[in-house]
């Protein structure tokens, strides 16, 4: 799992299975107030995008990338799932790849 996070992009890529992404996937548009298109659990190897006037999201088997189209100021975007399992498998990673670990002096 890799993590980019700056004030335009969410970007969250999954090694793991296709029914967690799918969860977060429904989550989201959930919070659109959307229903839950059935195209999304027919993944293919392409991309696909969801949008409405303000937001779209970007996807396929193992990548969601979430973009606000906000003029009035970039939103706050916050998964909670999807943020606990990312600090998790950082944490997972750390402990298995101590090279790519930074200390921080102070």
């Amino acid at each position: 799992m890799k993590k980019n996070i700056n004030e335009k992009i969410y970007h969250i890529e999954y090694l793991g299975g296709l029914q967690e992404l799918e969860h977060c996937l429904e989550s989201l548009l959930n919070q659109w107030e959307r229903g839950f298109s059935s195209e999304i659990s027919k993944f293919t190897e392409f991309d696909k995008i969801i949008s409405n006037s303000n937001e779209r999201i970007y996807y396929n088997k193992r990548r969601i990338l979430y973009l606000p189209n906000s003029y009035e100021g970039l939103k706050k975007v916050i998964f909670d799932g999807m943020k606990k399992k990312s600090e998790l498998a950082d944490e997972n990673f750390l402990k298995k790849n101590l090279q790519h670990k930074i200390e921080m002096e102070e």
